[in-house]
C-alpha cells in the first residue's frame, strides 16, 4: 500500500486557499447562471488518472444554458455520454472539489448551436478511455476528448489530437490561451452530519458516516467514479 500512499501524496496539490464545502443543492443556489460553454473540471481521486497526468484534474463536463436552464454534459465511467441537470451533475461528483470556468468571451449564437449539437449528437456513446494512450479514435468516448470535440465543432479551441487530451491539458490549455476564467471553486459532499439523540446513538451516525466517506474515496482511487 505504500505506493499507494507515496502516489496520493505526489500528486496532491495544496489549494491556495481553504474551499467551502457545500451539499449539491446548496451549490447550486450560490451558483449564478453559467452561460453556455463552461467548463466544470473536477479534482477527483483517481489515482490512475493523477498519476499519468500529474494533475489534480480528474474529469471535465460541458454547460449548455437555455432560458436561464442549465444542462451538463460529460461522458462517465459506467455510464457512458449523458446530460442532467447540474444539481444532479454536482451530486454525482459528489464527494469532490469542483472548478467551474467560464468562456471569457460570450459564444455568439452560432457558436451556442454548433456546441450543442456536437454535445447533443454524441449522447448515448459508451465511455472509453484506452485510446486515449494512442490518440486513434474509438468507439468510446473520455470526458476531455467529448469536451474538445464540443470546443473544435464550435470554434473556439482546437486540438490536433483531441483523444490525448486530458482535463488536465484541457484545463491548461483554455488558461494559457485565456479563453477561459475561473468563476468559483466548491467542495460538493452530500453527506451531510446526522444529529442523534445521546451519545450512542451520535457516535453511531458519526462512525456510518466516516466509513462511508471512506469507502467513497477508496470508491474514486481504484474504480475511479
Amino acid at each position: 500500500m505504500s505506493w499507494i500512499l507515496a502516489a496520493a501524496l505526489l500528486t496532491a496539490q495544496p489549494t491556495e486557499m481553504p474551499v467551502e464545502e457545500l451539499t449539491a443543492t446548496k451549490a447550486v443556489e450560490r451558483i449564478e447562471a453559467l452561460p453556455t460553454g463552461t467548463l466544470i473540471f473536477s479534482a477527483g481521486d483517481c489515482l490512475a488518472i493523477r498519476v499519468y497526468t500529474q494533475s489534480r484534474f480528474t474529469h471535465v463536463a460541458a454547460v449548455v444554458s437555455d432560458q436561464g436552464k442549465m444542462t451538463v454534459y460529460d461522458s462517465d465511467n459506467g455510464v457512458g455520454v449523458r446530460r442532467q441537470d447540474l444539481a444532479a451533475y454536482l451530486k454525482s461528483q459528489s464527494p469532490g472539489e469542483i472548478h467551474i470556468v467560464r468562456p471569457r468571451c460570450p459564444f455568439s449564437k452560432r457558436q451556442c448551436r454548433r456546441f450543442r449539437a456536437e454535445l447533443e449528437e454524441q449522447l448515448g456513446r459508451p465511455y472509453g478511455v484506452k485510446h486515449h494512450l494512442t490518440g486513434n479514435r474509438a468507439k468510446g468516448l473520455h470526458c476531455a476528448e467529448y469536451v474538445m470535440d464540443a470546443l473544435m465543432a464550435a470554434n473556439v479551441m482546437t486540438a490536433k489530437n483531441p483523444p490525448r487530451v486530458s482535463p488536465a491539458s484541457l484545463h491548461t490549455g483554455a488558461h494559457k490561451k485565456q479563453t477561459y476564467v475561473p468563476e468559483m471553486t466548491v467542495t460538493v459532499c452530500d453527506l451531510a452530519p446526522e444529529k442523534g439523540d445521546g451519545w450512542c446513538s451520535q457516535t453511531w451516525l458519526d462512525t456510518k458516516r466516516c466509513t462511508k466517506r471512506c469507502y467513497l474515496k477508496m470508491r474514486g482511487w481504484f474504480c475511479c467514479y
